[in-house]
């Protein structure tokens, strides 16, 4: 790996932090100013994030709509099998298993899904 390819990747991996600390910062102030509730905090939080993340240099190689498409679809079933599901299971199901199948389901999809070779998630690739 050349000096430039480690400078790249030092500089993304301080762009990945900015992008986490928005997140945090985002995810926890949101509801204590009482505009989103906390559930909803975090998927705006992190959408938001990730928006600003893309355009702070270096820039990912690839395109913005299916860089950001990516993230928000990985958001998305994120905010459902931890938040949603669970509530609609819990009445057919015990609460272990309302919440861990959806979690369990989730975490094998998002597996499955780096491991894809087109995958931005895959770690090095974005």
């Amino acid at each position: 790996m050349s000096e430039a390819d480690e400078g790249m990747k030092d500089s993304r991996s301080r762009a990945d932090f900015f992008m986490v600390a928005l997140a945090t910062v985002l995810c926890s102030s949101l509801p204590l100013l009482g505009l989103v509730p906390q559930e909803e905090a975090i998927l705006v939080g992190w959408t938001i994030a990730f928006l600003v993340g893309y355009f702070i240099p270096p820039r990912p190689q690839m395109k913005f709509v299916p860089w950001m498409l990516e993230r928000v679809i990985l958001i998305g079933c994120f905010y459902l099998a931890v938040f949603k599901i669970p509530l609609l299971l819990k009445r057919s199901l015990m609460t272990p298993f309302a919440y861990g199948i959806p979690i369990v389901l989730f975490v094998a999809g998002y597996i499955a899904w780096i491991r894809h070779p087109k995958s931005s998630l895959r770690p090095g690739r974005a």
